[in-house]
């Protein structure tokens, strides 16, 4: 019985330790995806292209710059953006809500943007369901998080530019080659960022 029960306790903990150690999961990662060439140039996070608003911008200037940030940080990619806001002026001294659109290659992210008036400062929040995840932008972001210690570096095909949920899987992953074997990680778009959550094989 003694012995029986050891030999059970062995394949237990054979078992747990092929599923805690990315090199034991019997997948072959260097062939998944395809791979991600190294950068030219050190990483640096994307800005809308033109010039930032200064700290004399009105309202509508202020917040259709950061609504294209939030996008184009989110896409990963500097890229021609163009933006507007419907529901008349924004003065920023009284209670808005108002919806606005940044255009990013061709796709329209819309916004909600709830603004609170106040004099001489004003603030506001705005919210999307969904954001542009640019195929580069993402190869760009997890070469800078895991890149320099690894060995190998590769993610799954993905459209050049598609609109997705965000904070959802996207069903994308992304693969690293390191000393302790292959890790994988799951893409996931937040307003604003590209997030990676290691997932098991």
């Amino acid at each position: 019985m003694v012995s029986l029960l050891m030999a059970l306790g062995l394949v237990l903990a054979a078992m747990v330790a092929g599923c805690s150690s990315p090199a034991n999961s019997g997948v072959d990662y260097s062939k998944l995806g395809v791979p991600v060439p190294s950068p030219s140039g050190s990483y640096a996070k994307p800005e809308p292209k033109g010039k930032a608003p200064g700290k004399n911008a009105n309202p509508t200037e202020q917040i259709l710059y950061d609504l294209q940030e939030r996008v184009v940080r989110t896409a990963g990619v500097s890229e021609e953006t163009k933006a507007a806001c419907e529901g008349g002026v924004i003065t920023g001294t009284v209670d808005q809500t108002v919806g606005c659109t940044v255009t990013y290659r061709g796709l329209t992210v819309k916004y909600r943007v709830e603004i609170t008036g106040g004099s001489p400062t004003f603030s506001w929040v705005a919210a999307t369901d969904k954001s542009v995840l640019a195929a580069t932008g993402v190869e760009r972001a997890y070469w800078a998080k895991f890149g320099a210690d690894s060995s190998a570096v590769r993610c799954d095909k993905m459209p050049s530019v598609t609109l997705v949920p965000l904070g959802k899987d996207t069903d994308f992953r992304c693969y690293h080659k390191g000393g302790d074997g292959w890790r994988q990680h799951a893409v996931t778009l937040k307003d604003g960022g590209i997030s990676f959550t290691e997932v098991s094989g």
